[in-house]
């Protein structure tokens, strides 16, 4: 079936096919993309958002044709629905040329929802900026139209919010009064959207309201308070996320897992090991997990699976001795394939206590 008969298919019935008349598109030619370029704008909004949606599925997965023209396309569509579709499409980006375009559509975009998704993907080219992968232009041209967007009335908060967390990489000063006014809402998603920006500034000036929220009565600002912490404190700080290990929400205990992951360093350990004890698998698996990426990013190696079936530590920086724990980590044992439930490792927690005990 040829890509004119794939299209006329899809159109009639009013949808796009999931399976067989999609994959059509996996290979399409040049000629052949110009035709569906030309077709497709003509479309049902439902039908085009829905095809978007497909195309979009082949293109991230990287499965044959690249259709970014598509998706550039579409940012000009008539229908805003449209518009915010193919900016979903392309928000993981990292073409600069299309910045000039994205910034447009913050200026002069009628429909609010779609400058708020404008300014959500000019997030990742905030962090390009970061990293120096920017002009100088282009760089002050995203800062300028983002925070222009923040202190505007004409757009409603969660607009401003979008933009509020995507600029806030940049640690301007001209945007603490609006982080602040937003952590003072009794909005809680304003509240979170303020503590999030705080964690992305990178600046430990926030730690003080971060650190009155780690233990807020929403499970929701609980856990964006734990994510800040982990981007804003010192690894000697990790401690203060103890009480949070035994939270009693599943969401919170798992968010302290891995914020104590990012942190690193001794008190993580001891942390991480305590979480062991745990009666969720969930948090007994991101446990272990979190105690192998921390083993390796300090030169480490965790042996989870030796031969001796044991959880031992390997020394692999002379420079690094004693940086991590005193004690033999092969106290700690791994039930046999033949012990093991629906976790996979499943660490035999009945000596966790003694391990955790002499360390303390």
């Amino acid at each position: 079936m040829g890509v004119d008969s794939t299209i006329k298919l899809i159109t009639s019935k009013g949808l796009v096919s999931q399976t067989e008349e999609l994959m059509q598109f996996s290979n399409i030619s040049s000629s052949e993309l110009k035709i569906l370029e030309s077709e497709w704008v003509f479309w049902d909004d439902i039908v085009t958002c829905s095809f978007i949606s497909m195309l979009y599925q082949l293109f991230e997965n990287k499965i044959g044709a690249m259709f970014d023209s598509i998706f550039k396309c579409g940012l000009t569509h008539p229908s805003s629905v449209v518009r915010i579709y193919c900016l979903l499409a392309i928000s993981n980006t990292s073409d600069k040329t299309l910045i000039k375009t994205i910034c447009g559509i913050l200026d002069s975009d009628l429909d609010q929802n779609v400058s708020g998704v404008a300014a959500e993907v000019l997030s990742n080219f905030c962090e390009m900026a970061l990293n120096d992968k920017l002009t100088k232009k282009d760089n002050s041209l995203i800062r300028s139209k983002l925070k222009t967007l923040v202190k505007s009335c004409r757009f409603d908060n969660q607009n401003r919010l979008k933009a509020l967390k995507a600029v806030s990489v940049f640690n301007d000063s001209e945007m603490n009064h609006y982080i602040n006014v937003f952590y003072s809402s009794t909005d809680t998603s304003a509240k979170q959207a303020s503590i999030l920006s705080m964690g992305r500034t990178a600046n430990p000036k926030w730690l003080v309201y971060v650190r009155e929220s780690l233990f807020d009565s929403s499970t929701q600002i609980r856990i964006e308070a734990i994510n800040a912490f982990s981007e804003l404190c010192d690894v000697e700080m990790a401690e203060e996320l103890t009480e949070l290990i035994d939270d009693p929400e599943l969401s919170v205990q798992l968010a302290t897992i891995f914020a104590l992951k990012k942190i690193g360093g001794r008190q993580s350990v001891m942390l991480l090991i305590k979480s062991l004890k745990s009666p969720e698998p969930e948090v007994v698996s991101a446990s272990i997990d979190s105690l192998r990426f921390i083993s390796h990013e300090d030169n480490f190696e965790l042996d989870l699976f030796n031969d001796n079936n044991e959880l031992g530590k390997k020394k692999i920086s002379s420079e690094k001795k004693d940086i991590f724990l005193n004690d033999d980590w092969s106290s700690l044992t791994i039930k046999s394939s033949e012990e093991q439930n629906e976790l996979d490792p499943f660490i035999d927690v009945s000596e966790v206590d003694d391990f955790w005990d002499r360390n303390n």
